[in-house]
């Protein structure tokens, strides 16, 4: 059996894989052995979020599974949206966001086990979802934004490098990946021209309050500073509050050894 797998999350020594025909791979010895677990649904997923014992993850045609062991069991959630989702994000208090193509944005309060929709981006297709220092959820875009959900309102700021698609937020640090192989880095902080679509303020019924004890304060550096670090041809990335790494397409020793590990994943999973 061959499979492609678009997500992972883990945990200590606990790893969860998901990815076509609704394949999800469990491993609890950080990888060394690898079983599959039964799914409702054959739909590709493309995303997958955890906290506590909880896990969600998000796919094709509106897919959404919950799980509340940690991935042994998992059930299909999906609602009405028919929309691919390409991100979803989890807080510890239970509350969730999806988000994919059209500008979809789906909302839960319960871990993902019921779900409604949210303040849009119908203007924008939606690429990944995390959750920044504050508590407060991001959605990239692939036209080159990046967007913080405040209350009930998308407040946008635009980002470097063409079409992103991968995007991580780890302690008041906000990593973006680019089309191009890029990698560029932002510690929170306000960037001038942040700007709120038109018809953003609609109430939210359920999805996008942040903690109240903690500062309110945009994601990501604006991209006219970035403009001055990204990295020349042969020449090394600048340090600094925003910078740019080396292409992915650069053979390395750690890509040959992520290879290798594909690999011995899809020979276990067979």
């Amino acid at each position: 059996m061959s499979i492609w797998h678009s997500a992972v999350w883990g945990r200590r020594h606990l790893l969860i894989v998901v990815g076509s025909a609704g394949h999800v791979l469990r491993s609890e010895d950080g990888g060394q052995r690898w079983r599959r677990m039964q799914t409702p649904v054959r739909q590709d997923l493309r995303a997958l979020a955890g906290a506590g014992p909880a896990l969600i993850a998000a796919g094709q045609s509106g897919t959404l599974l919950s799980s509340s062991d940690e991935g042994r069991r998992w059930i299909d959630v999906s609602c009405r949206a028919k929309a691919d989702l390409r991100g979803v994000a989890l807080r510890d208090d239970g509350e969730a966001i999806a988000v994919g193509l059209g500008g979809t944005v789906l909302c839960s309060r319960d871990r993902g086990q019921t779900w409604e929709a949210g303040p849009g981006l119908e203007d924008l297709c939606l690429e990944a979802a995390a959750i920044d220092a504050e508590g407060r959820f991001l959605a990239l875009a692939l036209e080159g934004e990046l967007a913080t959900l405040q209350g009930a309102t998308w407040v946008r700021h635009e980002i470097p490098g063409r079409h992103p698609r991968a995007l991580c937020a780890r302690g008041g640090i906000v990593v973006v990946g680019d089309g191009d192989g890029r990698i560029h880095t932002s510690r929170t902080q306000a960037p001038p021209g942040s700007r709120t679509p038109p018809g953003a303020g609609a109430p939210s019924r359920r999805c996008g309050s942040a903690p109240p004890a903690r500062p309110s304060r945009p994601a990501m550096a604006a991209s006219s500073r970035s403009a001055r670090t990204r990295a020349a041809p042969g020449r090394a990335p600048p340090s600094g509050p925003i910078s740019s790494a080396t292409r992915c397409g650069a053979t390395t020793e750690r890509s040959r050894d992520v290879g290798r590990g594909r690999e011995r994943l899809a020979a276990q999973a067979s």
